[in-house]
């Protein structure tokens, strides 16, 4: 977090297309071990069976920026001021309070349960004590070293079941205020203002579903259906390009089924690795759906620019959301593993229904 600030907020100096290669290369480089990280420090909290609305929790935090960075770096970018830019501001601006909250997660953030202030002496034994059951539970079908990790199929294909997801809410996210700027004369803050909305909404489709996959103690479901249907969704608004209203409306249905699938992919490789497998799993998940970052955006740029409308490029996007819905429920299918270690967290959930004992 703190060097991720610090190199955004560098991105002010960029003077050339050289130093914006170079800043943006370093700004990636920086952002890259700070999601894998999250998963996995979630992992050593939080049992198998509320990972999903614990996901759906953190998670919310990318709509919610959306919805409040969007009117406000609006307005940022109306900023002339000590003979900076607007642009130079909004870096400087989002970069530093990140420094800030870095030091501070530094100072207070507990690694375990163990260094918790605030929790109880008992509330600490019951807490590990239900993580090491799970741990022993996961030996039989987990795995545990780096190499397993990495070489085992069932991993390459939940990397691309998140890269079709990625692909969808990337191409949604980086395109949704030009689209909504051609739907009508916005300013940049209306159109800010416009294009939170589905942001907004995003907020409470990822805390609903992430909880819904929780009490049901049901995964792949849970992340098949969203993500075919936001396929379907994405494919139907690129057909209905030439009617901007239905247009947009499937359009931002599709990125909210999209979403939903966002909280409960994480429970996947969370059921099926442990220990080094874990943190080196996580990053390759997100190093291949980064991949996605850039086909989402990059496709409907391109493909806008070659026709002139946005009806193909969404309808490409809405493909590889639907590949990550028939992905998902191949790999269910074809391997037990999988299908087993997501049915021990399913048989956990009515031991989690116990409450922890009082502090």
């Amino acid at each position: 977090m703190i060097s991720w600030g610090i190199l955004s907020a560098c991105m002010s100096l960029v003077s050339g297309p050289v130093s914006l290669y170079v800043m943006r290369f370093l700004l990636g480089f920086a952002e890259a071990g700070f999601f894998p990280g999250i998963v996995y420090f979630l992992s050593v909290w939080f049992p198998a069976a509320w990972r999903a609305r614990i996901m759906g929790g953190f998670l919310v935090a990318l709509p919610l920026s959306t919805t409040l960075g969007s009117p406000v770096s609006g307005l940022i970018l109306g900023m002339d001021h000590l003979g900076l830019a607007g642009w130079q501001w909004l870096f400087i601006l989002e970069g530093l309070p990140t420094v800030a909250l870095g030091l501070v997660v530094l100072a207070l953030l507990p690694n375990r349960p163990d260094e918790a202030r605030w929790l109880g002496d008992d509330e600490k034994r019951w807490l590990n004590a239900r993580l090491a059951e799970e741990d022993a539970q996961a030996a039989v079908t987990a795995h545990g070293s780096i190499r397993q990790a990495l070489t085992v199929p069932k991993l390459w294909a939940m990397s691309f079941i998140y890269m079709g997801i990625v692909v969808g809410l990337y191409g949604f996210t980086f395109w949704i205020p030009q689209i909504t700027r051609d739907l009508g004369d916005f300013s940049t803050f209306e159109t800010g203002l416009v294009a939170a909305v589905p942001n907004l909404l995003a907020a409470g489709v990822l805390l609903f579903w992430g909880r819904r996959s929780d009490v049901s103690g049901e995964r792949v479901r849970n992340l098949a259906l969203p993500a075919l249907a936001g396929g379907v969704l994405f494919a139907l608004s690129g057909q209905l390009a030439d009617r901007p209203v239905l247009f947009y409306g499937l359009f931002c249905a599709g990125f909210l089924a999209t979403f939903a699938a966002f909280p409960v992919f994480w429970t996947l490789p969370m059921a099926v690795l442990r220990g080094s497998a874990a943190a080196a799993g996580i990053a390759l998940i997100n190093s291949i759906s980064n991949l996605g970052g850039f086909l989402g955006p990059y496709i409907l740029g391109a493909v806008k620019e070659a026709t002139g409308g946005y009806g193909g490029g969404v309808l490409a996007v809405g493909a590889f959301v639907l590949m990550s819905g028939v992905l998902t429920l191949l790999l269910a299918r074809f391997s037990p593993q999988t299908r087993d270690a997501l049915d021990q967290a399913a048989l956990n959930q009515a031991a989690l229904d116990r409450p922890a004992p009082a502090h």
